[in-house]
């Protein structure tokens, strides 16, 4: 769709006031970004003949700020960065008061009510989450009340770009206000627009000779598509058509002196680990020249001093400085036994000399290092730079310093990408053991959440035992990616920062704390969460579901916290099991229609299966369906990491049977595994096994052997 068709071509704009506070927040017109390549736009829904707004969602880190900024180079018309402002009932009106004064400000309106110019409006998540729901539709309504028209207008009055849940928020208000509305999105690059990405990047960056680039990613594109079980790269293409991916496919190329043999020289792997192993490749190889140069540079023609600076700067030792944020003190290399004295006396001036140059790294507008503690996630080249890093952060700093990034991946500066939750469970991150601090579940929930859909991925949380670790789990339909302990220290509390969406957390002993110090939490699609008590701290709850997905789930004991307002679609999109339902959730207060039976009876053995059936859900641990190790299973069972009831109930009755070679325990079932992760009591098969269980529990099963 060629959405500049759809946009003003301004003549005599009223010219910004001298006086305005207002310089960078506000651009008339913006200057187009160098080595853009235009994205896929594609329309949703009916398409008004002339629209007075035009929405643009798109996935986090696709580049619509880079899309914003062509649209006002191109057409000419001015660009708001939205992110800059506390937006409310007057935001508008303010605003072109302030940058065209009392004169300019009637032109302007006039001009965006008769179609002859657009107002191009660029992060509107940030304002969103800066100011909650309830302000930033008041700020709709006032710029609906600037462009509303009675006469036929020549194009769009405004484009606003934000990501999919903040574009459908905007839609449904002014759906209520009577404006015609296009909506579109920013799809994934095809294959042709992901090969003119690469090269525009490496154009403009002055890289090396891309002569040779299109059978590297020839051979990139179709090891990748073999990897996913794909075709082709359309049937991949919501990873090889992601931006951030690009970038550091182009970076890999730039930097690597012989990359087609690295790609070529990677192992392939039976799940979905391979591809994130490969990103972790590249962004390693790059930091590995790194090294290689400054070991160059500071040790000039002693062979000696070469080795030292490499084995100084590391690329673990880059990652440090890269999370450095100017306040905490700064990281400092491990310096060898054996060193020289004299080449310690400028080596820190040279460190900080060449990483100025890190490829990874950018200074931001008004963000030198000498204005203080700098937000260290803000100044990647990339997000997936960022998350990767970030990620080995998380994996090995100590805790006060996990603390930190955990507080700077929060700001609202920041949009998560799912990059993160797949790079934290890979092994080459973890320099020691692969255990996480609890601390990090909120950033890897919000990682996981900030794309609508996920192919079936799903983030786990078991609980075991009181005495074992949980396990943080990534599984979905090509199976389990990966398994990290979190380290609980005694602690029965786990927090969710901004949003839950494709989680299963499965904790009835614990405190969950949602939305913290947010002005929204959004819950959903695809989540269930079972825990002792479920604490909303902030103020508005919005509830997401997939098209076709089952509603979310609350099982809980005991529902609080400051909640004020939930918003949802509709009801069923979120069902809450509890005894006592307060203001405001009662509307999805829900108990099974169950006859006599007791459903927290048939819950309760919904879970036991749940705990039971996940472990069987590793490919790694055996092919064909649900099968896992004999002797592994046997250790999981004695330490009760696994409920030894329901496996002796499905091995009594003959879902469970041994297999060789092996040997390996195999399951199955009358109903599909899904039914049994997600507690779906709409299977009649499926409640029949746990009522047959829930008695033979009752009747079989003694309470010497529960207790054993």
């Amino acid at each position: 769709m060629d959405i500049l068709g759809y946009l003003a071509r301004p003549n005599g704009l009223p010219l910004l006031s001298p006086d305005r506070r207002i310089s960078e927040e506000y651009q008339q017109p913006a200057v187009s970004p160098l080595g853009f390549v235009e994205p896929n736009v594609i329309v949703d829904g009916d398409v008004p003949d002339i629209p007075d707004v035009i929405l643009i969602s798109a996935p986090a880190a696709v580049g619509k700020s880079w899309l914003a900024r062509y649209l006002s180079a191109e057409t000419g018309n001015p660009l708001v960065d939205l992110g800059a402002f506390s937006v409310g009932s007057m935001h508008y009106s303010g605003l072109f008061a302030e940058v065209y004064g009392p004169e300019g400000i009637g032109r302007f309106v006039e001009m965006l009510r008769a179609g002859d110019a657009t107002l191009i409006v660029d992060s509107a998540d940030e304002a969103l989450v800066r100011v909650g729901s309830a302000a930033f539709e008041d700020s709709l309504v006032d710029l609906v009340k600037l462009i509303r028209s009675s006469v036929k207008r020549q194009a769009a009055g405004v484009v606003i770009l934000g990501r999919g849940d903040t574009i459908q928020d905007c839609a449904a208000q002014l759906e209520l206000e009577g404006v015609r509305v296009l909506n579109a999105r920013v799809d994934f690059f095809n294959e042709s627009t992901a090969r003119k990405f690469v090269k525009a990047k490496i154009r403009t960056s002055g890289g090396r000779p891309i002569a040779e680039l299109d059978d590297f990613l020839s051979e990139f594109f179709s090891y990748v598509s073999q990897a996913l079980d794909v075709k082709d790269f359309d049937g991949a293409r919501d990873f090889l058509g992601y931006a951030p991916v690009l970038d550091t496919l182009a970076e890999f190329y730039q930097s690597s002196p012989n990359p087609m043999k690295l790609l070529q020289s990677l192992e392939v792997t039976e799940d979905s680990r391979h591809i994130w192993v490969l990103l972790s490749r590249v962004i390693r190889a790059v930091c590995r020249r790194e090294t290689m140069k400054f070991g160059n540079n500071f040790g000039g023609d002693s062979q000696d001093k070469v080795e030292f600076a490499r084995k100084v700067y590391t690329p673990e030792f880059q990652f440090r400085l890269l999370l450095s944020d100017g306040h905490s003190r700064k990281p400092e290399p491990d310096i060898p036994d054996d060193a020289d004295p004299t080449w310690l006396d400028d080596l820190m001036e040279r460190i900080e000399q060449q990483f100025k140059e890190h490829p990874f790294r950018v200074e931001r507008y008004g963000d030198p290092s000498r204005r203080g503690v700098i937000n260290p996630l803000i100044r990647f080249t990339s997000p997936a730079f960022r998350d990767y890093v970030l990620a080995w952060g998380l994996a090995n700093l100590d805790g006060r310093e996990v603390q930190t990034l955990v507080h700077y991946a929060e700001s609202p500066q920041l949009n998560p990408t799912p990059m993160l939750s797949r790079f934290i469970f890979l092994d080459d991150v973890y320099t020691n053991d692969k255990v996480l601090s609890p601390a990090i579940l909120a950033t890897i929930a919000d990682s996981l959440a900030s794309v609508d859909e996920t192919a079936g991925v799903r983030l786990w949380i078991a609980q075991s035992s009181a005495q074992e670790p949980l396990i943080l789990r990534l599984a979905g339909g090509q199976g389990l990616v990966s398994d990290v302990e979190l380290a609980l220290d005694g602690t029965q509390e786990l927090t969710l920062g901004r949003r839950a969406a494709h989680l299963v957390a499965d904790v009835p002993d614990f405190r969950i704390v949602a939305g913290s110090g947010q002005a929204e939490f959004v819950l959903g699609p695809q989540s269930d969460i079972t825990c002792a008590t479920f604490s909303s701290e902030a103020a508005e709850v919005r509830v997401r579901s997939g098209e076709g997905a089952e509603p979310s789930t609350l099982v809980v004991d005991q529902l609080m916290g400051s909640t004020q307002r939930v918003v949802a679609p509709h009801a069923p999109a979120l069902r809450i099991i509890t005894d006592e339902i307060r203001f405001p959730w009662q509307r999805f207060h829900w108990e099974p229609n169950l006859g006599e039976e007791s459903w927290r009876d048939l819950y309760f053995a919904g879970t036991l299966l749940k705990r039971l059936v996940t472990w069987f859900t590793r490919p790694s641990m055996g092919k064909g369906g649900l099968q896992f190790p004999c002797v592994a299973m046997d250790t999981i069972l004695s330490k009760g990491r696994a409920p030894s009831d329901v496996f002796d109930f499905c091995k009594a009755q003959g879902y469970l049977t041994v297999r060789k070679p092996g040997p390996v325990y195999s399951l199955e079932f009358p109903f599909a595994v899904p039914v049994i992760l997600s507690i779906y009591f709409e299977d009649e098969n499926y409640v029949n096994f746990l009522r047959e269980f829930i008695e033979w529990r009752r009747t079989v099963w003694s309470p010497e052997r529960i207790q054993s």
